[in-house]
């Protein structure tokens, strides 16, 4: 996406927002500071990348693009493509390959 207009108060925000500062009990203080930086990151993208933008979805009137047609697409799928029912057993097996959910559904295209 683009960058949108970063403003330095705003940024300013974020960082603090995210920044823990280091206190040792009985220690003279330094200004030491920890800062959460994937939150950091995950927020500015958030706040000022441009070309994400939140969707509303009326769910009650949500409707997969074909979704009409499902049913006889999946029975065009049975009867073309031999159909079989996978044991628990083999299916963990396969599952435990992956980490992700995007994993898995990289191995299956």
């Amino acid at each position: 996406g683009d960058v949108g207009n970063i403003d330095e108060d705003g940024l300013l925000e974020i960082i603090m927002k995210h920044s823990i500062p280091v206190i040792n009990y009985g220690v003279s203080q330094t200004s030491a500071i920890t800062f959460n930086l994937e939150a950091i990151e995950a927020e500015i993208i958030e706040s000022y990348i441009f070309g994400r933008y939140p969707m509303e979805i009326d769910i009650r009137s949500f409707e997969f693009m074909g979704g009409q047609n499902t049913s006889s697409l999946i029975t065009l799928i049975a009867q073309s493509i031999p159909q079989e029912t996978l044991s628990f057993d083999i299916w963990q097996t396969f599952d435990n390959q992956f980490e992700t959910s995007f994993q898995r559904r990289k191995a299956l295209d």
